[in-house]
């Protein structure tokens, strides 16, 4: 599994320095997004769990901007991808608790996709 993290985890250093926002997503909601997608990208490319601090920052964000009436469609893309990739990560702490084998392995394909929507969003 270590194999596959390295390349990803190289790719999202790559992504974070040729990154390029959108102009209909605000500064702050995209360098906080980025931040988030990374932090906890980074914790199950390590193996690690999701921890309740992430789950807390992921909520906050989602939280902050979700009554927002002036989003705009990539901003809400960010929004419900960041959100999903939240539940991802649950997800797979909840299988590795259960030691369900199987869940985690169906846990990490979704995180996967779902990260890799978000590489197109921050690809730009």
């Amino acid at each position: 599994m270590k194999k596959v993290f390295i390349p990803f985890l190289l790719f999202i250093l790559l992504l974070v320095g040729c990154s390029s926002k959108p102009d209909d997503v605000r500064k702050e909601m995209w360098d906080e997004g980025l931040k988030v997608y990374q932090d906890i990208s980074t914790s199950i490319q390590n193996g690690s769990q999701v921890t309740d601090e992430q789950i807390q920052r992921v909520n906050f964000f989602y939280n902050k901007y979700t009554g927002d009436t002036s989003i705009t469609d990539n901003e809400a893309m960010l929004l419900f991808n960041l959100n999903k990739l939240l539940q991802n990560a649950i997800e797979i702490k909840i299988a590795k608790l259960k030691m369900d084998h199987t869940g985690v392995d169906d846990g990490i394909k979704e995180f996967i996709k779902t990260s890799d929507s978000l590489k197109e969003i921050f690809k730009g």
